[in-house]
């Protein structure tokens, strides 16, 4: 537990509340903490049932609005079949996005589709449809031609192999998170139907948590919330530098890094979304990881709860957050 109190050498409007206290709860217990009025909110995320029983409760609300987040499958390119680009890209034309996205969402008050940029989120004013612009929406017959192409054969089984390597790949599941679950048991049809096994591999919660998993590279596949940054070309460079701590992928390339000195050195905002978006060009057609889809953030606050809950792109001004009965 975390308490806030107002600094008493504040110079701007006198805030409404007294103190604000937070509480880590465990995941599952969060939700009954809000029914039970031991807290006044907490973010639902991807929780259809946590969302079910926040709308059931009488004196709540459910706020939500597009958040910066996405959701994304993550690959390990460094070893094994996925340092072939071919295969990466064959994955991302194999995916319906749209209906990982559906199955995730369902029963949030959302209407869920695929994310198709890398860097910026689609009520971005910068955002264009990168998956159209290179030809990699949902096509799985033209995923099957891209590893006909690259060598990789069907065998006897449906799964492909080449020069003796089966394409076999390991999803790795969040135990205890649905969406990771539900996406694990998605991406191994999708990817069956045209000829790559997926196997599964388990972790706790707390290894996704600490980032350990990420970090540690042991792993081939697997699904990840990327949090949105505010000025979302900076996190191009945070992923995709061999020297970044958040280069989880291992992927980067000479080509690349020039963008990305271009990218650091330009000031003009015009031609830094240009940069931006040859840089999201390049990262769709070399495939380290393909964006799922736009998270909404779904925020359950009591009803009397003013001027706090989904503030998507924007950021609370607490100050003005309080309880509209002066509680």
């Amino acid at each position: 537990r975390v308490t806030w109190v107002p600094n008493p050498e504040w110079w701007g409007e006198e805030p409404l509340l007294q103190r604000l206290t937070f509480k880590q709860i465990a995941p599952d217990a969060t939700a009954a903490a809000y029914l039970s009025n031991e807290i006044d909110t907490f973010n639902i995320g991807l929780d259809p049932d946590g969302q079910r029983r926040a709308q059931g409760a009488a004196d709540g609300d459910v706020r939500i609005a597009a958040s910066g987040d996405s959701r994304e499958l993550l690959f390990n390119t460094r070893t094994g079949p996925l340092a072939d680009q071919n295969v990466r890209r064959a994955i991302v034309a194999a995916l319906d996005r749209d209906q990982i996205a559906r199955t995730d969402l369902e029963g949030i008050d959302w209407e869920p589709h695929s994310l198709n940029s890398h860097v910026w989120v689609e009520n971005h004013p910068d955002h264009q449809d990168q998956a159209e612009n290179t030809g990699l929406d949902h096509d799985p017959e033209r995923a099957r031609e891209m590893l006909d192409e690259a060598g990789w054969v069907a065998g006897e089984d449906g799964i492909r192999s080449k020069d003796g390597e089966r394409l076999s790949l390991t999803f790795t599941t969040i135990t205890g998170m649905k969406a990771s679950e539900s996406e694990g048991q998605q991406i191994h049809k999708m990817l069956g139907d045209i000829g790559i096994e997926v196997t599964f591999t388990e972790v706790d919660l707390n290894a996704y948590t600490t980032e350990e998993l990420m970090n540690s590279g042991d792993f081939e596949m697997l699904t990840v919330t990327e949090t949105g940054h505010p000025a979302p070309l900076l996190s191009i460079s945070r992923r995709y530098t061999p020297e970044a701590a958040g280069n989880w992928s291992g992927w980067s390339s000479p080509e690349f890094a020039e963008v990305l000195e271009q990218l650091s050195a330009e000031t003009d905002p015009e031609a830094r979304v240009e940069i931006g978006r040859r840089a999201d060009t390049m990262l769709w057609e070399a495939a380290p990881a393909v964006p799922l889809y736009q998270v909404p953030e779904s925020v359950a606050t009591k009803r009397n709860l003013a001027n706090y809950g989904a503030f998507g792109l924007g950021t609370p001004d607490w100050t003005e957050v309080g309880f509209i009965d002066g509680r």
